[in-house]
């Protein structure tokens, strides 16, 4: 069994293996009602004031600012962009990034309100000052496999 807490919305859903059906209720739960295995097991999203956090896969490619000539690393105002990026990871706004190999874009998955959050907070990148990257998708992405810390 799966159990997901989430907050501000106060339900817990319950989702029992090999079962794709999920059920959600009102969070009235103390921590004897589950196995301690179960508790151990929970997973607590972050959450915004408003409503729960989602996650979105985010694609960025390359603008007009790029110098094809250089790697990534030496790009005008690495250092700028890097520590940016690495703020947004740890404060867990930005989960996973990096570039796709063989194309002009990055990847990165967030976990925001909406996509209108997403481009705000992108808009302070440097890079994006200087149109190295633009945003070109973003999505609402659904995880089926595996776990986000």
């Amino acid at each position: 069994m799966r159990v997901f807490l989430c907050a501000p919305a106060r339900t817990i859903v319950f989702q029992k293996r090999n079962n794709p059906k999920i059920r959600e209720g009102p969070l009235r739960v103390r921590e004897n009602d589950f196995p301690e295995t179960y508790l151990n097991s929970v997973h607590q999203f972050v959450v915004g004031d408003a409503s729960v956090r989602r996650l979105f896969a985010v694609t960025r490619s390359r603008g007009e600012g790029w110098n094809n000539s250089l790697p990534m690393e030496e790009q005008e105002d690495w250092q700028s962009h890097a520590a940016f990026m690495n703020a947004l990871q740890n404060e867990g706004f930005v989960l996973l990034g990096g570039p796709l190999e063989g194309t002009l874009d990055v990847l990165l998955i967030i976990r925001a309100n909406d996509a209108e959050e997403i481009r705000s907070r992108l808009s302070g990148d440097p890079w994006s000052h200087t149109d190295l990257l633009r945003i070109t998708r973003v999505v609402h992405w659904t995880l089926r496999l595996g776990t986000l810390g």
